[in-house]
């Protein structure tokens, strides 16, 4: 009886540290990978802010992983302006030879022509792929450009990419303009 207890115990042990693991993985992948995702593989990838909490260890990651060759940062001038997050980014991209390619928006604010046509320049250049795009949570305004490259390069219904769209728990019950924007993007131009 005491062999089995003692069996019993090392694998009781064996399955905690086991499951510790894992779950350390996986709290540390959603720290490192904030919101990232895969969109068309080996051209377009999505994030949060890789460089929020003072560590390169996210941007890292995915270059590695994607190859990355054009970061798009869509967070706003202000939200740059002495922040520790967008040096660390700024040399990052520098250091490896990646495009930085500042494409601001305010939250919560659909993105004007100019800002689509930019971004759409970028996006169908295959000298500038993989490209990484990102704001500060990678929801709302990368959800948007997102919604632009699925309706405009992939040819996806609007109604399709603002389904499939993850929100990460944000919601539309305060983005009515986003929501629109998402749903009607290309629609007007296409008559």
């Amino acid at each position: 009886m005491k062999f089995n207890k003692k069996i019993l115990i090392a694998l009781i042990v064996i399955v905690l540290l086991l499951a510790g693991g894992v779950a350390g993985y996986l709290i540390d992948n959603h720290k490192t990978l904030y919101h990232f995702e895969t969109v068309a593989s080996g051209k377009i990838y999505r994030s949060g802010c890789l460089s929020r909490k003072g560590s390169l260890r996210g941007f890292e990651k995915v270059w590695k992983m994607t190859g990355l060759k054009t970061i798009i940062n869509l967070r706003s001038e202000k939200e740059a302006e002495n922040s520790k997050w967008y040096e660390l980014e700024k040399d990052f991209a520098k250091s490896r030879g990646i495009n930085l390619v500042n494409i601001p928006m305010l939250t919560d604010t659909p993105p004007s022509d100019a800002q689509i046509k930019q971004f759409l320049s970028i996006v169908t250049n295959p000298d500038m792929l993989p490209a990484l795009i990102h704001c500060e949570a990678g929801v709302i305004r990368t959800g948007m450009m997102i919604a632009v490259y699925k309706v405009s390069v992939l040819k996806e219904k609007n109604e399709k990419v603002f389904r499939e769209l993850p929100m990460y728990g944000h919601g539309f019950d305060n983005r009515l303009a986003v929501k629109d924007f998402i749903l009607n993007y290309g629609k007007k131009n296409s008559k």
